[in-house]
């Protein structure tokens, strides 16, 4: 397998980031299911129901591919076939040599090289981009963005209601869950999407009933109704109501508390996740919706800085160097979403307290993790002493 090239020139690691030599950002290992069995593990997931995952991706991402209207018709069509066709050839014979290598505990093989969540999304990334491919879920993005700003100042104002911090803190958590369901790289949710659409109100009120599968609430809103963070930094993920509607009111409340707040969104588009391109573009709107959020904007108390990555992933030892400089000093990191929370640094050490949120829309996921489908994780680490 060829090694996976770096996701961006010039790339550096968070400051905040501990134990860099040992860190690897999936949290996954892809072992053989014949190698599972045989140490007596469970048996699933195994590699091949990982690899399964990305394989099955390949028709909704052609059939979106097919669809983008940066490419005349005639073009788009033959490469998206381009694009299934090479993904499709990638995966079969990373599987291969997967099997054939072994895999050992950290999800590397024989060779000493990595197989996860992140070094297929990145070949994923890659077989769109040489099929002429740069943004195929750019018009979904900009239809859920306009849609998810016309309910922003609403629900900031349901936010305001609450009297209580704890009670408002639990709604503004509970918010960044039902935004997140949002992500047009899972099988379940984007059947859920084109069939019937996603509403943020109706999956906030019917988040799944706690204990979650990682279940540290109750040490967030404690920490956050009795400590004032001085800068806060928010690795966000997908477009519309995820970062509109759930990380936006989650950094405007930051901001009441007196923190500056950076929103580390990708440097290049990928599936439906926000760029700081495009979120920068929708700042003028959001001050439109909210005074809390313009004034921050205004007094660069609020700030978009590119991640440095084109992945729905994320390697905190590859951040792009305007993001260290931001984050210099941040006493909280807040990674969202399952692809950048769960799927890659659910266990991540970082010097100041750390926050992963994220909801579960893969069976896999949720078998590993020994939790449900569309369970959340809120995994809280304080820093350490």
């Amino acid at each position: 397998m060829a090694e996976p090239p770096v996701q961006q020139a010039g790339v550096v690691p968070l400051p905040q980031l501990l134990e860099r030599e040992s860190y690897t950002p999936n949290t996954l290992p892809f072992v053989p299911r014949a190698q599972l069995e045989k140490s007596g593990q469970p048996s699933y997931p195994a590699l091949e129901d990982w690899i399964q995952i990305f394989r099955h991706s390949i028709a909704s991402f052609r059939r979106t591919a097919e669809a983008d209207s940066s490419l005349p018709e005639a073009e788009r069509l033959a490469a998206a076939e381009r694009f299934a066709s090479a993904y499709l050839a990638t995966v079969n014979q990373v599987e291969q040599e997967a099997l054939a290598a072994g895999t050992a505990a950290d999800g590397s093989s024989s060779s000493g090289r990595q197989l996860g969540c992140l070094e297929l999304c990145q070949l994923r990334e890659e077989a769109l981009r040489a099929a002429g491919f740069t943004d195929i879920f750019r018009q979904i993005k900009a239809k859920e963005n306009s849609s998810a700003l016309g309910l922003l100042r609403d629900v900031c104002a349901e936010l305001d209601q609450h009297s209580e911090q704890r009670d408002r803190w639990d709604a503004v958590i509970r918010g960044v869950f039902a935004g997140n369901i949002f992500d047009l790289g899972c099988a379940a949710t984007t059947d859920m999407y084109h069939s019937e659409g996603i509403s943020f109100h109706a999956t906030r009120d019917k988040l799944l009933p706690r204990p979650w599968v990682v279940d540290d609430l109750d040490a967030v809103l404690h920490r956050l109704c009795s400590h004032k963070y001085k800068r806060a930094v928010l690795f966000v993920d997908n477009s519309g109501s995820d970062v509109i509607l759930g990380m936006l009111p989650l950094a405007r409340e930051l901001l009441r508390t007196g923190a500056a707040v950076i929103i580390a969104a990708n440097s290049q588009p990928s599936i439906n996740d926000i760029t700081a391109a495009e979120l920068d573009a929708l700042l003028p709107q959001v001050c439109a919706a909210d005074a809390v959020l313009c004034k921050a904007v205004s007094t660069r108390r609020l700030q978009v800085v590119p991640n440095g990555s084109g992945l729905p992933v994320i390697d905190l030892s590859k951040v792009s160097p305007e993001l260290a400089e931001a984050a210099a000093g941040a006493d909280l990191v807040v990674l969202e979403g399952m692809g950048r929370s769960i799927e890659t640094n659910l266990h991540v050490k970082l010097s100041c307290d750390t926050l992963n949120l994220g909801m579960i829309k893969h069976p896999e996921v949720a078998a590993a993790l020994g939790g449900r489908l569309y369970d959340c994780v809120c995994s809280f680490r304080r820093a350490p002493e």
